[in-house]
């Protein structure tokens, strides 16, 4: 049986863009709290949280001057969370409650789009269907453990956890 092959799942949240300020930061394992209180000392921001939502959450990260946002952006959004820059240096981190969901299909043996594929979160009847270049684009309003499952006519389903 053909198998169906997924790229480009990128999941976004809203957010507002910090000031543009590159950082070079370096931690293996470590807990999200500490991050937070390592990129305050070393650049002068101050992070607003509620403690149980980062409470056990841990980041790896490597990066060398990369902008702020783009940096916050990856280990937030990989946390379940999205941040908001509330003044200049003020970033105030909560739960991600949306995420927008980019997502192309196409056979993996001919590499030919699959158009009208469909996806529908498991265990509901909410689906999506893809444009006629096999694109899926929409926003899921509470991500947290969503399992997508893709289907096209003749070929396997995947499913996907979010």
């Amino acid at each position: 049986m053909r198998v169906l092959f997924l790229i480009t799942l990128s999941a976004f949240s809203s957010f507002v863009h910090a000031q543009s300020r590159t950082i070079s930061y370096h931690a293996a394992d470590k807990e999200l709290v500490q991050v937070f209180k390592d990129l305050e000392k070393e650049y002068k921001i101050h992070f607003a949280y509620a403690v149980e939502e980062i409470k056990g959450k841990k980041v790896s990260i490597n990066v060398e001057n990369q902008e702020i946002d783009s940096v916050l952006e990856d280990i937030l959004t990989a946390n379940q969370l999205s941040f908001e820059v509330i003044e200049e240096n003020f970033i105030a981190v909560t739960k991600l409650s949306s995420l927008l969901v980019r997502m192309s299909t196409f056979d993996n043996e001919n590499e030919e789009t699959l158009p009208f594929a469909t996806a529908r979160i498991k265990g509901t009847n909410q689906g999506y269907i893809a444009d006629v270049k096999g694109n899926f684009e929409f926003v899921l309003a509470n991500p947290s453990e969503t399992v997508l499952e893709i289907s096209f006519l003749g070929y396997e389903k995947q499913e996907i956890k979010i």
